[in-house]
């Protein structure tokens, strides 16, 4: 039984709506797309896409107030009051009670009217046009339940993907043995050709101890590369728990840049690698602490083949496949600034900051439960 079953069945508080037949009015504004993260307060969470434009507020210092959901990064709901926590997308905080009633999300269950009473936490990202929130952003995949991209349309065919509850909503679950997603080659995606590139995700490995895992890259053949972030068990003398990334020019030169150990088996964490062309300079990150950083030079970087995530096409056995959840897994044509990285992934913590790093233990981890339930299945 799903989780709003469950809620519908127990309280009785939450209703679905019925389409109407009737067709709308053509001068009626379509609320803009932003996907809703919503915790209850049953510990429940929620995903969708906003069903209305606007929320409604009183504050005292303010009055009345109606801020379109643009204007909103996230809303912390005080148990059994009207009372909330408003932080806006410009990062302001205001005390502030709920004039709206219930909150409308299109979910995959259908439409569903939510009481205010009923949220404990409500996020809220953007889903619409490439850009619209944070520029540069040219592809993003979230995961919720399928491989598309709500940003640019680089839609993923998936294999052997299934999906899990991640860092926001859902999540991809790899098996570390046959799970893959591939996205086409197009413009959007070639993003060496700009300023620079930047790739985001949340990774939730499952077992560093295995040879170098192939998160993504740019792949068009057998001995066909272009640039490429792995996991690494043991690079440049490091040990278990380094990311490591191959940043492979038109000409087919490689440049590499390994950051510290400081990957954790079964924890999110979120990592970044940089590439500004101008400066030269090659970035890691993890929980918005840099890990690894160095002077590559200036060159652009190939991006033009197909991108694979998870797996290593025609890998001979160099590379072992991702095993573990990744999330939020986010592209950019330029390279983002350290305040920018730590703020995207405080948003994506639900406003919290990100933790601080624990070093790698040395030596091998054995293989986790969730691990041997991926095999299993």
């Amino acid at each position: 039984m799903n989780v709003i079953t469950c809620i519908i069945c127990a309280a009785g508080l939450l209703t679905f709506c019925q389409h109407q037949t009737q067709a709308a009015p053509a001068t009626t504004n379509q609320p803009a797309g932003f996907r809703l993260i919503i915790e209850l307060q049953d510990g429940s969470k929620i995903t969708g896409k906003n069903g209305d434009d606007n929320l409604q507020f009183r504050s005292e210092i303010l009055g009345e107030m109606k801020l379109p959901f643009e204007r909103i990064r996230s809303i912390a709901c005080q148990p059994k009051t009207n009372s909330v926590q408003l932080t806006t997308a410009n990062g302001d905080s205001l005390t502030a009670q709920f004039v709206t009633k219930v909150v409308q999300v299109q979910t995959a269950f259908g439409s569903v009217k939510l009481p205010v009473n009923l949220i404990r936490r409500l996020t809220v990202s953007p889903a619409g046009k490439p850009g619209q929130m944070r520029p540069g952003l040219m592809a993003l995949w979230s995961g919720e339940g399928d491989g598309n991209d709500p940003e640019g349309g680089n839609n993923a065919a998936l294999a052997a993907v299934n999906f899990v509850e991640g860092k926001v909503g859902q999540a991809f679950l790899f098996n570390g043995f046959s799970s893959s997603m591939t996205i086409s080659a197009g413009p959007a995606l070639d993003v060496g050709e700009g300023e620079g590139l930047t790739i985001l995700a949340w990774i939730k490995p499952a077992n560093l101890r295995s040879a170098n895992q192939w998160l993504a890259g740019w792949v068009a053949g057998p001995h066909v590369l272009g640039s490429m972030l792995k996991l690494s068990q043991s690079q440049a003398g490091q040990g278990t728990g380094c990311l490591f990334a191959n940043l492979v020019d038109v000409n087919g030169d490689s440049h590499c840049l390994s950051s510290t150990r400081v990957l954790q088996n079964n924890v999110f964490q979120h990592i970044a690698l940089t590439y500004d062309k101008t400066s030269g300079v090659a970035v890691f990150y993890c929980n918005g602490v840099v890990v690894g950083q160095q002077t590559l030079g200036p060159f652009i970087p190939q991006t033009t083949y197909p991108l694979v995530v998870g797996t290593r096409p025609y890998n001979n056995g160099l590379e072992n496949s991702y095993a573990g959840l990744l999330d939020e897994l986010a592209i950019y044509n330029r390279a983002l600034s350290a305040s920018e990285i730590q703020a995207i992934g405080t948003e994506e913590n639900n406003g919290e900051p990100l933790p601080p790093l624990t070093p790698a233990l040395p030596g091998n981890t054995p293989f986790s439960d969730l691990n041997r339930d991926f095999i299993q299945n």
